[in-house]
């Protein structure tokens, strides 16, 4: 059986080769400098041009696109280094070659990493997730936490629950200032605007934490500029767990809750597929659910999302995909 190939571009010496070489992959190292002590296949090319002949289609030493499974790139990293600020050196001397590394993977369609130094910007799309950790006995702990905040504020923000019993999140809860935790420098994700066709009326809707990507989404200009409406949808057991209602509230979004263990005011019984089927949700909302007019972001808890889309399904509506077009976008965290 042929080994799954793993471009290793910016490669250097070979220094993260080893571990994807024992991991099963057939290891291919790019680099634009010599590497005569490479351990593996090493081709000596401009990682730039490399990627684009394959994203154009074109065939690079015998390797397609599609002859690829992962990418991993160590692109240099002097402009963030932290040496820069003991006055080695000067950060406008080194290009920033982490973010046209970035968008060339993505436009991939690959899964990717990419190595990287403490102090570097961390760009994603609104509506992204990435890992979070903590080193605990000896093993890292990572999780995945969406962005709340927008990617234009440096701040990076994160909602959780705390897991009484879990491995991570009664750490994580229990840090304090000048702590240290570990943030993957890959966020990933297609909840994103940039994957959603035009529509109407954009609906975000989500139970418990799924709220978190759709925060970020409604501090960016884009669902402005693109919907006549969004409307927030948010789902809780109990009215104290509707988090962040106020910033809600000041973004002109129209926002609808639902309690589903106690009474609550101004909140909607009961669970978000019923209220899908019954027409309870668009009568809150105040506008139509309708496949001609809405596109629906969905995330949460897997039963709400299965049940969400087969109330969808009823209305007209399928999931959107790339090459598909439609009017349910979907992400799990479970």
């Amino acid at each position: 059986m042929n080994k799954p190939v793993l471009l290793d571009l910016f490669c250097g010496a070979g220094g993260a080769a080893r571990g994807y070489a024992d991991a099963g992959f057939e290891v291919v190292g790019v680099d634009i400098a010599p590497q005569p002590r490479y351990p593996y296949e090493f081709h000596q090319a401009n990682t730039f041009s490399v990627l684009v002949i394959l994203l154009s289609g074109g065939t690079w030493q015998g390797y397609r696109l599609r002859d690829i499974a992962a990418m991993h790139g160590s692109p240099l990293c002097q402009r963030f280094s932290k040496m820069l600020n003991h006055g080695i050196g000067s950060r406008e001397k080194h290009p920033d070659l982490i973010e046209p590394t970035r968008k060339l993977f993505q436009a991939s369609g690959l899964p990717y990493v990419i190595e990287n130094v403490e102090g570097a910007p961390l760009k994603f799309q609104a509506g992204q997730f990435v890992r979070i950790a903590l080193d605990i006995d000896g093993q890292r702990v990572a999780r995945a936490f969406s962005f709340v905040n927008p990617p234009q504020d440096p701040l990076l923000e994160f909602y959780g629950v705390i897991v009484p019993e879990g491995p991570l999140s009664p750490r994580l809860a229990r840090l304090r200032a000048g702590d240290a935790l570990y943030v993957a420098p890959n966020p990933a994700g297609f909840l994103v605007l940039s994957e959603v066709p035009d529509a109407e009326t954009l609906w975000l809707v989500s139970t418990g934490t799924g709220l978190a990507p759709f925060l970020s989404l409604l501090r960016t200009p884009e669902p402005w500029k693109r919907f006549k409406n969004v409307v927030v949808v948010h789902a809780v057991r109990y009215a104290r767990e509707l988090a962040y209602r106020e910033l809600i509230a000041g973004t002109g979004a129209k926002y609808v809750t639902f309690v589903s263990r106690e009474n609550a005011p101004r909140s909607l019984a009961g669970r978000i597929p019923a209220a899908i089927a019954d027409g309870r949700l668009e009568a809150a909302a105040g506008v139509a659910l309708r496949p001609e007019n809405s596109h629906v972001m969905l995330c949460g808890n897997p039963q709400m999302l299965k049940d969400a889309q087969a109330a969808l399904a009823a209305r007209g509506m399928r999931k959107h995909r790339r090459r598909v077009p439609g009017h349910i976008t979907v992400e799990s965290f479970w």
